[in-house]
């Protein structure tokens, strides 16, 4: 079965309740007094709203969803915002995988363990702009 969104986007109904919760996270209007679309502050209701769908069990994912890969670890695409707001990625992780260091691009992004731990290490860019020669830049690990 499909669950059609108020904006005719199909959505299992296994995730309906996690995609209204992140639809009204990001959405300004309904949060007024709350930073409006400020990327900090979305930040912020995102992980709120992941926190309470943690809560109330409403991150029961499709089985397609949690299987690992035997060669690295694995980016499945949940939900597309049609309104471009936001893009939900399911990633799993299988024992002794990890992620290269990488950043986001400018982007905003909130992480939700739903099964298992994960340990992240961020680091703070010193110098360099990865256009000289070997592209390298200086970094320092955030402490913990």
């Amino acid at each position: 079965m499909i669950l059609f969104t108020n904006v005719g986007v199909q959505v299992e109904p296994e995730i309906g309740a996690l995609i209204a919760r992140l639809d009204a996270a990001v959405d300004p209007s309904t949060m007024l007094g709350a930073g409006g679309s400020d990327p900090e502050a979305v930040v912020h209701r995102v992980k709120a709203a992941l926190q309470a769908a943690l809560r109330a069990n409403d991150l029961e994912l499709p089985a397609r969803f949690r299987r690992t890969r035997p060669d690295t670890y694995a980016r499945r695409l949940l939900h597309r915002d049609p309104e471009g707001r936001y893009t939900a990625v399911v990633m799993t992780w299988g024992a002794g995988q990890g992620t290269s260091l990488h950043d986001h691009s400018g982007l905003w992004c909130v992480d939700c363990v739903v099964d298992g731990e994960i340990a992240v290490t961020q680091y703070d860019l010193i110098s360099g702009d990865g256009e000289g020669e070997g592209g390298a830049y200086a970094l320092r690990r955030r402490p913990t």
